[in-house]
């Protein structure tokens, strides 16, 4: 399972199904569309990686061939290139990893989000090799942003900073990176979520740290002032993932789910409360395998099937309409 701004995405064996927001043919059926409000099979593939973007989705499809559709690609997934296990997609750009650990992107570079060295360049869905930049284990493409984590267990980071999402001390537009930038002190990281403001990972020994735009609460630390260096979430919490959204952030610990930030759209999932400063556990939630999050949604998976909540003004959930859920509900895949 896998969510996008307005999306999801879902696999039963080798169907992928995907539902939600189809105005740029992000859903991959092969033409732009009204919004598609219940799960919708795309087609059988041995998939290795999906990374759902705001308006635009792309697959990683064995042995390793990237393929995206929707804005920038058109309705009908189109083959980027060959040789990657990993994707990622953001707002206006993409990133994929590469079998021997090197990362290529494209799309806009207007922050230096490409980590070309440069700020701006011609727009294609062309993947360019950063150069001089190896031995990366996950890369995470963000509105603006993108970070890596390497095999070092270091987090690097470049593009927009205008909220202090790339964590080096340092934030406005006049402090943006056009080159991957180490997050200073920051190590032993097993995880590492970006998304519109702000940036999050876990460590090995399973604290978290956010840092970034805070406006909402959604770096966990108990105020809503943004943080140029990561901060960790309080209180001895300790999380096995922590998932950035746009502006709410959502907590795996164990079998359960926290979440913290704003709750405008429902995706708390913890009933009609306010904005949350501190991780708090959606009390209806467990035996959770995985969770992810959208742009103001999220969903998990259990044993007994996939759940959704949150933002549903596209269909992104699931349920057959465009009422918003304020708890999980459960979703039926073909």
């Amino acid at each position: 399972m896998f969510t996008g701004g307005y999306h999801t995405c879902a696999t039963r064996g080798r169907s992928l199904h995907c539902w939600g927001a189809n105005d740029f043919g992000q859903l991959s059926l092969g033409a732009v569309s009204a919004d598609v409000r219940t799960p919708t099979k795309v087609g059988d593939y041995d998939l290795l990686d999906l990374g759902l973007g705001y308006d635009a989705s792309c697959a990683v499809r064995a042995p390793g061939s990237v393929y995206c559709a929707g804005r920038l690609y058109g309705p009908t997934p189109k083959l980027l290139g060959t040789g990657f296990v990993r994707v990622s997609h953001g707002r206006n750009h993409a990133c994929a990893l590469a079998n021997d650990g090197t990362v290529w992107c494209w799309g806009s570079n207007a922050s230096g989000q490409l980590g070309r060295g440069i700020f701006g360049g011609v727009e294609n869905d062309t993947p360019i090799q950063i150069q001089g930049f190896s031995n990366v284990r996950a890369v995470v493409a963000a509105r603006s942003h993108t970070c890596a984590l390497k095999n070092d267990k270091t987090v690097w980071c470049w593009g927009g900073n205008r909220d202090g999402q790339l964590g080096i001390g340092l934030s406005g537009n006049g402090n943006d990176r056009n080159v991957p930038t180490q997050v200073p002190g920051l190590a032993n990281v097993a995880q590492v979520s970006a998304t519109a403001f702000h940036t999050c990972v876990t460590k090995d020994d399973r604290s978290a740290f956010c840092w970034g735009g805070n406006q909402s609460s959604q770096l966990g630390v108990g105020d809503d002032v943004d943080r140029t260096v990561p901060s960790q979430i309080p209180n001895g919490f300790l999380s096995d993932a922590t998932l950035a959204g746009s502006t709410f952030s959502v907590a795996k610990v164990g079998g359960q789910v926290f979440s913290f930030g704003s709750n405008a759209n429902s995706e708390l999932g913890r009933g009609s409360i306010g904005t949350s400063a501190l991780p708090g556990r959606i009390l209806t939630l467990d035996n959770v395998a995985y969770v992810d999050v959208g742009y103001s949604h999220a969903c998990a998976v259990r044993q007994n099937g996939l759940l959704c909540w949150g933002d549903n003004d596209s269909g992104q959930l699931g349920l057959g309409d465009t009422a918003d859920r304020n708890a999980p509900i459960p979703v039926s895949i073909p």
